[in-house]
């Protein structure tokens, strides 16, 4: 199964590394800073059939067995850390029963952009999607997330509005060294601009996947998309 070289452009994003057809199977895996439209991006591919996980997190649609099988996330950033290699182990077991059980799966964890290079071989056909968003309202976003108490940690420890944009920075830079480094098909989405072009994203979507969208699945993801959805980011 070949690559094509072009990129593929539209209002939404850019689709690129495509292979000029997709087999049966495929995992696809959700990239992003946290408050970027990762959760949305895990609902609408929940809604096309893929399994994103047995234990979800109904809040932000992430799967807890990769949560637990890869933190504390420190582990993992220092290649030199004496438990990288055991973890990175636990994750590629769950890879690879993951891909033996389902045709159509995939996992959503904004933390993933630390071991993916480590995982991908285990999965017999990848596809990535990363979402972006405006650097200044995701800060924000995160920022007030970390001051309602639901970003975890005590009000002592929040941080202030800098450390979070050199944090949204850092991670984004993670995430484009990793894309960049990968020949596996990849969508990079505008999370702006999906929401205000819903139907140009959907039109990407099925062409990335290769699969119909049927008229029901495209109204149950407009939904997701839409303003007012507990999708939607502050």
């Amino acid at each position: 199964m070949g690559a094509t070289g072009e990129a593929c452009i539209s209002d939404v994003g850019i689709r690129h590394n495509l292979p000029d057809r997709q087999t049966a199977q495929q995992c696809v895996i959700v990239l992003g800073p946290g408050r970027s439209g990762t959760s949305m991006m895990s609902a609408i591919l929940g809604q096309l059939g893929y399994n994103m996980g047995r234990r979800l997190d109904p809040a932000n649609h992430e799967d807890q067995d990769f949560l637990e099988a890869s933190r504390p996330i420190s582990v993992l950033r220092k290649k030199a850390h004496p438990e990288r290699a055991q973890r990175l182990e636990t994750i590629r077991q769950l890879v690879r029963r993951r891909d033996r059980e389902h045709e159509h799966w995939g996992w959503k964890d904004p933390m993933s952009a630390f071991y993916l290079d480590a995982v991908l071989p285990e999965i017999g056909n990848p596809l990535i999607i990363a979402l972006f968003r405006d650097v200044v309202a995701t800060t924000v976003s995160r920022y007030k997330l970390s001051r309602t108490g639901l970003g975890g940690g005590s009000r002592r420890d929040m941080p202030s509005m800098d450390t979070v944009l050199g944090k949204v920075l850092a991670y984004q830079q993670r995430m484009i060294n990793l894309l960049v480094d990968v020949p596996h098909p990849q969508y990079w989405v505008s999370y702006e601009k999906a929401t205000r072009n819903r139907e140009i994203f959907i039109d990407d979507l099925q062409v990335f996947l290769g699969r119909p969208i049927s008229t029901a699945q495209r109204k149950a993801i407009s939904g997701l998309i839409a303003p007012g959805n507990r999708h939607a980011l502050s």
